[in-house]
């Protein structure tokens, strides 16, 4: 693992996969609504709100109400705020949901042995 050397880098943490290192942004989740909610963009103090596109690889989101955590590909989080759907939707909607299930951090790891990119879902 390996951490940026100024704490004003474009991500937290590089973590090195059989595929090469993974640029790691670090985000904390709330629960809303059946979701997890977390913030997508940064404020680069200064210049406004910012994307981590080419900036970083992947959220780490850690839900400190239910001890999970998440990993989310930086391309697939739209900008803004990204929910990670919990308990199925009041009108039973699944197309275009995330479902949190599918970015719990255990299968991530276990991609990343098998995988041919960092990023890899």
């Amino acid at each position: 693992m390996s951490i940026p050397f100024s704490r004003l880098g474009p991500y937290d943490l590089a973590v090195e996969t059989p595929s090469g290192f993974v640029r790691v942004q670090v985000k904390s989740g709330r629960l809303r609504g059946g979701c997890v909610e977390f913030n997508c963009v940064g404020t680069d103090h200064g210049k406004g709100v910012g994307s981590y596109l080419d900036r970083a690889d992947v959220f780490a989101v850690h839900v400190h109400a239910t001890g999970e955590q998440y990993v989310v590909p930086v391309c697939e989080a739209p900008g803004g705020k990204m929910y990670l759907r919990l308990l199925p939707a009041a009108n039973n909607q699944i197309s275009r949901v995330r479902f949190a299930r599918d970015y719990v951090l255990a299968a991530w790891v276990e991609r990343q042995r098998v995988s041919t990119g960092p990023t890899a879902r």
